[in-house]
């Protein structure tokens, strides 16, 4: 990992020359709101330097004091580029009187879903803390499977955080609301072949999605973007996943319709949805005829066969699109920010360059899907673990360790100041508008306790759209009826 060069503003303790145990101390005795000791490390070897700086976090749990250290697994999502283990080598390394075992799931989010269900439902106490996708917060926190963390984050301070990231990791129950630490966040992002000829009065970005379609087609008629035939015009996840779910949603906002409402009440309430479907229907059904066009028929840009199988899966996921894309197969891809790490990877083939690719987002008034991780503690640990996978979870939102999520896997922090850091803008040109496009454009999905359904409904539906078995008019009214089914 590259190393970090030491943050400004070292807290008052290293200013002063205290030690790690007066350190310590004070964030025993609750000195500052938090002492975070934040460390720039090399991946093989020693650890480089310290920094410890405030983090807007209240009521401060420390288990400093105890004969031997407190054991906790964290079980992360994905860990490719060995970030996670970098930090967590960090953390035990500081001696908070914390030990953490690294558990990284595999490539299969569903599967991951899956076990954790289990091994809540099972009432297990491993393990402490977790990683959570941002759509399962309800489903667990009404199963009681969550420490409600309502006390942790002071209202004030809250307003440090991604608002979007923050209302992702809320569910009002009687038992609180606030059920996970955001870790990081992201978004639907437009990957623009920019070294390329379009066609005759059309520049980037499309500003609609029935201009890529029609920008795409022209390049890949053109073969402009490869020798190899017959080339595609534009990639994007369709195989039936979350990633398809993704997609549909972005193309229904790019013509202003959407699946379903979320009623307006108090604050205090759990979130209540109503479909509405009936409202956007010829909307849905257009915006389902374009993505039909792109793997269907003469002008498709998404050849059909991309559907076909392809190990697992009957379609492209986000490591396939990235694949194809680097190839220079495609003038489009639609993807989250980690793809541009991605190009010029010679693991990969990549016939494509950085300088090559312009970032944007997606076409038109297109609201983009927020994506992102959080870091949940685990209801059934007994207390003392509980304190600890705090302490560690409380952690991972320092300055530093949201640098470094940010500067190794271009995950996209949730602590708004990381977003003006010049070193990360430099490193990724499209960086410094990823803050607003979030708060101001992005869409959450639905906080519903029963998004697995919602989510395996609407893909059914638009994946036997694309494979012809249903006409998009079909396939919205299977739909309509699949959401009152799930939501009653």
């Amino acid at each position: 990992m590259r190393q970090l060069p030491p943050l400004s503003g070292l807290g008052a303790g290293l200013e002063r020359g205290w030690s790690r145990r007066q350190l310590l101390a004070a964030l025993a005795g609750g000195t500052w709101s938090l002492l975070s000791s934040c460390i720039s490390s090399n991946v093989s070897r020693s650890i480089m330097g310290t920094c410890v700086s405030q983090v807007a976090l209240c009521s401060p749990t420390s288990v400093v004091g105890s004969s031997s250290p407190t054991q906790i697994f964290w079980y992360a999502e994905p860990d490719p580029k060995g970030i996670f283990k970098t930090l967590v080598d960090t953390f035990n390394a500081l001696g908070f009187g914390v030990q953490v075992t690294l558990a990284a799931q595999g490539s299969s989010t569903d599967d991951y879903h899956q076990w954790l269900r289990q091994q809540l439902k099972a009432g297990r106490e491993t393990p402490q803390v977790f990683s959570l996708d941002i759509i399962y917060t309800a489903e667990f926190a009404e199963q009681h499977w969550l420490v409600s963390l309502d006390e942790l984050l002071c209202q004030s301070d809250s307003e440090q955080y991604l608002q979007t990231a923050l209302t992702a990791a809320s569910y009002p129950t009687s038992e609180g609301r606030l059920w996970a630490l955001p870790l990081h966040s992201d978004v639907g992002l437009l990957f623009c072949r920019s070294d390329i000829p379009y066609a005759a009065g059309e520049s980037l970005p499309p500003s609609s999605w029935r201009q890529l379609s029609a920008m795409a087609r022209e390049a890949q008629a053109k073969h402009s973007v490869t020798a190899v035939l017959p080339g595609w015009g534009y990639l994007w996840q369709n195989a039936p996943y979350e990633g398809l779910l993704c997609n549909a949603l972005e193309v229904f906002s790019g013509y202003g319709a959407q699946l379903v409402a979320e009623d307006d009440g108090q604050q205090d309430k759990r979130p209540a949805y109503r479909v509405v479907v009936e409202r956007y229907r010829d909307q849905l059904e257009q915006a389902l005829g374009e993505m039909v066009s792109w793997v269907q028929g003469p002008g498709a840009i998404t050849p059909l066969q991309a559907l076909e199988s392809t190990g697992d899966i009957q379609g492209l996921d986000e490591p396939l699109t990235i694949a194809h894309f680097n190839q220079g197969i495609a003038a489009f891809m639609r993807n989250w920010p980690y793809a541009y790490n991605q190009l010029d990877v010679r693991g990969l083939g990549s016939q494509v360059h950085a300088h090559q690719v312009a970032v944007y987002p997606l076409p038109g008034a297109t609201r983009p899907c927020i994506g992102g991780w959080q870091v949940a503690i685990n209801a059934h640990a007994p207390p003392r673990e509980r304190a600890a996978a705090l302490t560690f979870a409380r952690w991972l939102l320092c300055d530093s360790a949201q640098k470094a999520l940010a500067g190794s896997q271009n995950y996209l922090p949730v602590l708004k100041a990381i977003y003006d850091d010049p070193e990360l803008q430099a490193n990724l040109p499209f960086y410094s508008g990823l803050r607003e496009m979030i708060e101001e454009r992005g869409q959450l999905r639905p906080r519903l306790t029963q998004y697995a359904q919602f989510s395996r409904a609407v893909q059914a539906a638009v994946y036997s759209a694309l494979r012809g078995e249903h006409s998009p008019v079909e396939a919205i009214t299977l739909l309509e009826r699949e959401l009152h089914a799930v939501l009653g």
